[in-house]
């Protein structure tokens, strides 16, 4: 049976896509084709039924998304059919719950299958080039874009595609809300984003010297896992229903 579309999902770092592949790897009719790494590209590939599914962790922010982008669009045997940019984004104004899922790109009523705690939201997020770590920036922000929540990389994502004629869907799910404030130094000392990977001695430094930064963190991090459940669960109904 001939594959009929090829889809690239993208992440900026590779615990936001765990659940996800996990995912994948559960379903039946999943073919594991290749598992590589072009660093600092992790990248995936399988067969889900007749859909050639890609999946990358780029990186977090512009730099990144332009330094990789184009090096897994050139990788791929055919240019995609649908690239999907997934993963975190914050809430930048008040009333959006941790997990709630925005897409944009996509009807939210494709979605209607999605055995979610919260349903689909329709919303393009406004892409920013740093964390918005108060609700003052995050005001400003909303108030400047229109927008309800923010990540680092759509705006990048579509500027590159537009150029090859790919078409782009966004499914964000939000991991801070409005009232939070993130405690940026203590998350950039957790996570090498440049190599993918958790840096625990560095973090542990760093709450060593910052004790006021050490609940903010735990709070931020305790509910990824229902961000990151929410989001494969929105991707794994998108994948199913696209042709």
């Amino acid at each position: 049976m001939s594959v009929q579309s090829e889809i690239l999902v993208l992440f900026a770092v590779s615990h936001e896509a765990e659940e996800f592949i996990a995912c994948c790897e559960k379903m039946s009719s999943t073919h594991l084709l290749a598992n590589a790494e072009m660093p600092p590209i992790k990248k995936i590939c399988c067969e889900l039924g007749r859909k050639k599914l890609f999946i990358a962790c780029l990186g977090m922010g512009a730099k990144s998304v332009s330094a990789n982008l184009p090096a897994v669009l050139d990788s791929m045997p055919l240019p995609p059919s649908l690239v999907v940019m997934a993963g975190y984004a914050g809430a930048i104004v008040a009333g959006i719950k941790k997990g709630e899922v925005f897409v944009c790109g996509v009807s939210p009523e494709v979605f209607g299958g999605a055995k979610l705690k919260h349903p689909i939201r329709e919303g393009v997020p406004a892409t920013v080039s740093e964390v918005l770590d108060t609700p003052d920036k995050k005001t400003l922000c909303a108030r400047n874009t229109g927008a309800m929540i923010c990540d680092m990389e759509l705006g990048i994502v579509r500027e590159i595609c537009a150029l090859r004629n790919i078409p782009v869907a966004s499914v964000r799910s939000v991991s801070d809300v409005f009232d939070d404030v993130l405690p940026i130094k203590a998350l950039g000392a957790a996570f090498d984003a440049e190599k993918q990977r958790p840096t625990p001695l560095r973090l542990l430094l760093r709450l060593a010297d910052n004790p006021s930064e050490i609940v903010p963190f735990f709070k931020f991090v305790s509910g990824l896992s229902h961000a990151r459940k929410n989001l494969a669960g929105a991707l794994k109904v998108l994948i199913g229903v696209l042709p």
